[in-house]
């Protein structure tokens, strides 16, 4: 009964969600997290609140042609370019776009690739502090595995790798890679680089 009603409630806010965004295309992304907004909050209502909070921001993932993921893809691809030369060679060198290597942390904002306790966290800083948070952790997460990025040889090994991630000792303390790591991403920076993505 319990599962029915889970399963009911997440129909009915995910209809929500296209009623209110009609733009929006079928993202199995989506499911990932309203589900999980739903088992965070435990009622309906709210749940679907915080779905619309942690969506609209990024509706442009969502829709048909994911215009704004890829626009955010390429601006990952150039802070790499810029802050971490080292893991962007390597990625470029084995032929594997950002989309393959991290597209799924964006569209299912880490929930598909990361322990609960750790995406969760990234879904705080999301509310509090808005989207440059998706940045930060995914550059955060390649910079602490560059080591073994750098010396992958072919493209399933560096899949394999970004894979692990999840599993890593660097993804389990969650307190560290929010409050101790550091990076040179501001919010100008990435509205910047949006714009420049965006003609």
């Amino acid at each position: 009964l319990r599962i029915q009603s889970i399963g009911s409630s997440l129909y009915r806010n995910l209809c929500s969600l296209a009623q209110h965004i009609p733009s929006i295309g079928y993202c199995q992304g989506l499911n990932f997290i309203a589900a999980l907004c739903l088992l965070a909050v435990g009622d309906e209502s709210r749940s679907r609140d915080l779905l619309f909070h942690l969506i609209l921001p990024r509706v442009h993932y969502y829709t048909e042609n994911m215009s704004g993921l890829l626009r955010d893809l390429r601006v990952l691809d150039e802070i790499l370019r810029r802050d971490l030369a080292e893991v962007h060679s390597a990625i470029h060198r084995l032929e594997v776009g950002v989309d393959l290597l991290v597209g799924k942390w964006f569209i299912c904002l880490y929930i598909d690739s990361l322990p609960m306790e750790l995406f969760l966290r990234i879904w705080d800083c999301l509310i509090y502090d808005g989207e440059i948070w998706i940045f930060k952790i995914a550059f955060r997460l390649l910079k602490k595995a560059r080591k073994r990025i750098v010396s992958c040889h072919s493209s399933d090994q560096l899949l394999k790798v970004v894979r692990e991630i999840a599993s890593s000792r660097e993804a389990l303390d969650c307190h560290s890679l929010i409050t101790t790591e550091k990076d040179k991403i501001s919010k100008s920076d990435i509205d910047n680089l949006r714009n420049q993505f965006s003609r």
